[in-house]
């Protein structure tokens, strides 16, 4: 866990959160409708993305992907933030210690961009349906593996491809696809009232026993760099291979960004950026550029 810790959990040099558990986020392909068109070869890119779309969704009743349209403060981390890290090669969309965002950056500008076009040209609609990929009304839909368990208990004959996340057109052919991973972790308060006894519990608990055991209850992948070596794990990644693609993915994920202001700046997000670009509102360079000048502000008065 040192390795994770010193390379994404830190905030201004030190460290508040020690990480528990992380829930990478990949697009799932419905394998029914891939076999129907005759596609063996999953996208890579948002190029080839639009090119399958085209086929599939021009042929068929069918949308393209599935994304949350609501304007929840915290969906933007399960779609365009998730985006960002997988088009950024893993770079924070943050940077605290400088009170800067990246949003109207090459990656920000190119996310925005995609998803504009996606909702423009009708192949992710202005509406939400629930549970819309696993009813097959979409081709793919971003989920993390926390999805999985619950999408084996309702829709039990549900067959699908799990691929890692979509990439700019001039991402390096040779360079990993890097994910964001919802995580949690244990936080020490100043106001504890047994601070020391609190430590010795939080120290203790980080075990291969109690991994293993919370991996079992939870299926949510605990924080560790040994996941796929650790014999401790092996035979519940034996029942379990669709949660085991996931956790091939966690040694490429980053997690959110540390920040106080992150309600702040994810209802900017979405009302200077999200918002617009569902209803065409804004033009993606105008997005990216409005909804990072108001986070800037946010970031840099400190309230």
């Amino acid at each position: 866990m040192t390795n994770i810790i010193r390379n994404n959990w830190f905030y201004k040099g030190h460290v508040y959160v020690l990480p528990v558990y992380t829930n990478p986020e990949m697009i799932w392909y419905n394998k029914e409708i891939l076999n129907a068109f005759n596609i063996t070869v999953l996208p890579r890119t948002y190029g080839e993305f639009f090119d399958l779309l085209k086929v599939v969704c021009s042929a068929s009743d069918m949308y393209g992907l599935h994304i949350d349209v609501s304007s929840k403060w915290y969906r933007r981390w399960f779609d365009y933030l998730t985006f960002y890290a997988a088009a950024s090669g893993g770079s924070p969309y943050l940077d605290m210690d400088n009170e800067a965002a990246f949003f109207d950056q090459e990656a920000g500008i190119a996310v925005t961009t995609f998803f504009h076009k996606l909702f423009a040209k009708g192949y992710a609609p202005k509406f939400e349906i629930q549970d819309g990929f696993q009813k097959g009304l979409f081709l793919a839909a971003i989920k993390g593996a926390g999805d999985i368990v619950r999408t084996k208990r309702i829709y039990p004959e549900l067959k699908y491809h799990i691929a890692p996340l979509l990439v700019p057109d001039n991402y390096p052919a040779d360079s990993p696809i890097y994910t964001l991973a919802e995580s949690k972790g244990m936080v020490l308060f100043n106001t504890t009232a047994k601070k020391a006894e609190a430590w010795d519990f939080m120290r203790s608990y980080f075990t291969d026993k109690r991994d293993s055991l919370w991996l079992a209850i939870t299926n949510y992948l605990p924080v560790r760099d040994d996941l796929l070596s650790n014999s401790i794990f092996k035979l519940y990644f034996e029942d379990n291979p669709e949660i085991k693609r996931y956790a091939v993915t966690a040694a490429f994920s980053v997690p959110l960004s540390i920040t106080p202001h992150t309600v702040q700046i994810q209802t900017i997000l979405n009302r200077e950026l999200w918002q617009p670009i569902i209803y065409g509102l804004k033009s993606p360079l105008a997005a990216s550029k409005d909804a990072n000048s108001a986070i800037n502000r946010i970031l840099r008065s400190g309230s």
